[in-house]
C-alpha cells in the first residue's frame, strides 16, 4: 500500500503536476506512512520532552495531549483566518 502511494507520487512529479490535488495526495501518503511518528513528534513538541520520554506516556495521557494540541491549532486557525 505504501509502495502504491510512492509510485503515484513519482508519476505526478514526472508529469509536472503541482496542483492542490497532488499536494494533498503527497500529504496523505506521508501521513499514511508516518502517522504514529507524526503524533509522537507533535506530543514531544507540545510537552518539550524527547521522543523516548513521550513513548513511555500512558496512552490516555498521550491522547489527551494530542487532542489539546489539535484543539489549540484549530482555535489559532479560526482566530487568524
Amino acid at each position: 500500500m505504501e509502495i502504491e502511494a510512492d509510485e503515484s507520487q513519482d508519476r505526478g512529479a514526472e508529469d509536472g503536476e503541482e496542483d492542490a490535488d497532488s499536494h494533498t495526495s503527497s500529504n496523505e501518503a506521508f501521513c499514511a506512512k508516518w502517522g504514529w511518528t507524526i503524533n509522537v513528534d507533535r506530543v514531544s513538541e507540545l510537552t518539550r520532552n524527547s521522543w523516548d520520554v513521550v513513548e513511555e506516556y500512558p496512552i490516555l495521557r498521550f491522547l489527551n495531549i494530542l487532542a489539546y494540541g489539535n484543539d489549540k491549532a484549530n482555535i489559532s486557525k479560526k482566530s487568524n483566518g
